[in-house]
């Protein structure tokens, strides 16, 4: 159930298995122990389509760009670089013909459904661009997690926008999804995360004995930074709560909710991890808190807190 402030809203964003995009695929291998005498499978498997005649090569690529070429953009040059990557295994360096080495890397990709298991820990900012919108609506963009198959998981995002009372809408996403570019990830020093995060403090609330953090960047009122919190009880059971900092000095709490702004209600309560509510952020519009916030680690719902209310609701610390 949720606080009384607390009006949850009636749209929810579920997995779709229908997402997918193409990822890298290396067969394994039985181990050496049961079979010491075997070569790797990905050296048979190369030495098969390297047997294939012209003929069947073209046929099987043509059956490839059918049942796949308008699910997955520029297959050509995906399908060429995993080949690329994995030539190593080839048994001789003798020339290869294009469709042959685009169906070697086919053979070696995947589809994959990203979002099979879970689609939650949203965070939510105001979108750059705001042009074409009726008075009083704003244009947001969501992130998300979502997990699929072996439990991988990946940053998705969508776009979508909100009335003055509420209405979202975010209209259907792309089936079809095209993975990130790696790049070189940044420095970065837990530590100092996890020191500031302990700045918040805690205390003995039965609501989150276990652990307390912040569920996104603070939100400027003015009556404080407000600062969504997680705390974790008995039965790791999560809720979601509310802080206020002050607005000058950021290291000082002045208020807090004394109940939870949000706890798991009846239909909240199973899913990939239960009993769990979770945010990652939410925004300030039109007086009110639009909060997107995970249902047991399954699919990502919503709610609307008036503002004033929610303030005013704060205990002094």
């Amino acid at each position: 159930m949720n606080h009384p402030l607390a009006h949850r809203l009636p749209f929810a964003l579920h997995p779709d298995v229908r997402r997918v995009l193409i990822r890298p695929f290396l067969p394994g291998d039985e181990p050496r122990a049961h079979h010491p005498a075997d070569v790797p499978r990905a050296l048979k498997i190369m030495t098969r389509i390297l047997s294939l005649p012209d003929s069947e090569v073209a046929a099987d690529w043509k059956t490839l760009v059918r049942d796949f070429g308008a699910r997955h953009p520029d297959l050509d040059s995906y399908f060429l670089r995993r080949f690329e990557a994995v030539k190593a295994w080839l048994p001789s360096d003798a020339a290869i013909s294009k469709t042959r080495r685009k169906l070697i890397g086919a053979y070696f990709t995947h589809e994959y459904s990203l979002e099979a298991a879970a689609l939650f820990n949203p965070s939510i900012v105001m979108c750059p661009d705001q042009s074409g919108l009726p008075d009083g609506s704003v244009r947001f963009i969501l992130s998300l997690r979502s997990v699929g198959e072996g439990h991988i998981s990946s940053i998705t995002f969508r776009c979508g926008t909100l009335d003055e009372v509420g209405n979202i809408d975010m209209g259907e996403p792309a089936r079809w999804v095209v993975g990130a570019e790696p790049q070189v990830n940044p420095s970065f020093s837990a530590e100092w995360f996890t020191a500031k995060c302990k700045e918040l403090g805690q205390d003995s609330g039965f609501l989150h004995i276990i652990q307390m953090g912040n569920c996104g960047s603070p939100l400027e009122t003015e009556a404080g930074w407000l600062v969504l919190t997680h705390g974790v009880g008995a039965m790791r059971k999560y809720c979601i709560g509310a802080i206020l900092l002050d607005l000058n000095d950021p290291t000082r709490i002045i208020g807090r909710l004394a109940e939870p702004l949000i706890r798991p209600g009846p239909e909240e309560r199973e899913g990939y991890v239960p009993n769990v509510v979770y945010s990652c952020g939410g925004l300030i519009h039109a007086r009110h808190l639009f909060l997107p916030y995970a249902t047991s680690d399954w699919f990502t719902s919503f709610a609307w807190v008036p503002l004033d209310d929610l303030l005013a609701a704060m205990q002094a610390v």
